[in-house]
């Protein structure tokens, strides 16, 4: 077997190929200026943690099959990311004991 001496070498011998993304449909994204509020003034940002919440809700909101399961979910998990989701969608939201085998198991 060859060695291999550079990274470009290294991605082109361990990287799968990327999968291609459809475009999304007009008007799902809009540009927003996130430092800006309403009337020009300047505003506190959320923290990641925030928008990650976020979406989640969103894409929970939009189809009722999603469910997500992870370790101490249901009180907010360990960064506080599924805060509040628990109680928004009832049965959704489920903690999972940390054993990464099983929880590879229900995922699939």
């Amino acid at each position: 077997e060859p060695k291999i001496s550079t990274r470009d070498d290294m991605i082109a011998k361990v990287s799968q190929p990327m999968a291609q993304v459809p475009p999304l449909a007009a008007g799902l994204l809009t540009s927003h200026d996130f430092n800006q509020g309403d009337a020009g003034k300047r505003v506190k940002k959320d923290v990641m943690r925030k928008h990650m919440t976020r979406v989640i809700s969103e894409v929970m909101d939009s189809d009722p099959k999603v469910v997500y399961i992870g370790e101490d979910v249901e009180h907010g998990g360990y960064y506080l990311v599924t805060e509040g989701l628990a109680k928004k969608f009832p049965g959704r939201v489920i903690d999972f004991p940390p054993d990464e085998t099983t929880l590879l198991g229900a995922a699939m």
